[in-house]
């Protein structure tokens, strides 16, 4: 099955060009060059235990959050495991007759436009 490419890849891009990832400042995906915030890194730890489960599928309580804290009707709200799915899930479920995709972008747009069965 051929893997699509997605960006972020470091690792390899150092090996092509024979030097340390840690040289490289990566921007083709949504990471923070300088690393995860101390805030993010405490409030993972502190719920480790938590993690036993798999998350709610449904995100219930995060989309009550969202939408007490925006003041927002939470019907209005689509919660997703990142940016990759939100797309996918966007794309299968407004089914647009015509897309249009400027280049050059991010290339999960045309991919979950192919998968929705659309053509762009």
């Amino acid at each position: 099955m051929k893997q699509a490419l997605h960006g972020g890849n470091i690792h390899a891009a150092a090996r092509t060009l024979g030097t340390n990832p840690k040289r490289i400042l990566d921007l083709s995906a949504s990471i923070n060059p300088l690393g995860m915030p101390q805030s993010v890194r405490a409030a993972i730890t502190s719920q480790l235990n938590a993690a036993v489960h798999y998350p709610d599928p449904d995100c219930v309580e995060l989309t009550q959050a969202l939408s007490a804290h925006h003041a927002v009707d939470p019907e209005t709200i689509l919660c997703g495991n990142g940016s990759t799915e939100l797309i996918h899930l966007i794309a299968r479920t407004l089914q647009p007759e015509q897309v249009l995709i400027p280049a050059p972008t991010f290339a999960e747009y045309e991919r979950a436009i192919k998968a929705s069965g659309k053509q762009e």
